[in-house]
């Protein structure tokens, strides 16, 4: 009997339709999805609002389990959470006002690896250009959801981020990410 379980399991390791999926791509696709379909503010700031319904419809759409979603996206509203706790001091020094918006992005694209973050680098200099040819500098949470909404804008995704997620994860208040996008003609 042992020898048949092992000649049926390896049929079904080697069929084209059983693909393993790493942790790590669960993971991204999980949060591209959710980023680009779902709302972080719906479900609150807490790992267990998600329900079993919304983790259940969530995995119809991708095919996956619906524990392996819930367990992503509490992980997320956990690091969003920890983000959202994270206080920069401004400082008047342009290579140190550059360093701390870079670990603020590196912290960012950690816990949402949904942007190309070597484009959202070279797109954080141009904003840092344009911002102090109009002599305009918002917040730093600010700076940080201008450069991951212009890299997702120019991205090849036909999907695009909402834009009420980058504020939530970034912890940026509508009225400053508009307002910003205004001054500087952002579409």
């Amino acid at each position: 009997m042992t020898s048949t379980e092992g000649i049926v399991r390896n049929d079904i390791l080697e069929s084209p339709q059983e693909k393993i999926i790493t942790y790590s791509e669960k993971r991204h696709r999980i949060l591209d999805y959710f980023l680009r379909h779902g709302c972080i503010k719906k479900y609150g700031r807490d790992e267990n609002d998600f329900r079993d319904s919304a983790c259940q419809k969530l995995g119809g759409s991708l095919n996956l389990l619906s524990k392996d979603i819930c367990r992503v996206l509490g992980r997320l509203l956990r690091n969003v959470a920890s983000i959202r706790q994270c206080v920069f001091k401004w400082d008047p020094h342009k290579e140190k006002l550059l360093d701390n918006i870079n670990f603020f992005l590196i912290r960012v694209h950690f816990v949402v690896p949904v942007f190309d973050y070597n484009r959202a680098l070279k797109n954080l200099e141009i904003l840092h250009n344009n911002l102090s040819k109009i002599n305009f500098w918002p917040q730093i949470c600010t700076q940080i959801a201008l450069t991951v909404y212009i890299t997702d804008k120019n991205g090849t995704n036909d999907d695009k981020l909402l834009q009420k997620n980058i504020r939530e994860f970034c912890n940026c208040s509508a009225y400053a990410f508009h307002r910003s996008r205004n001054k500087l003609r952002i579409e």
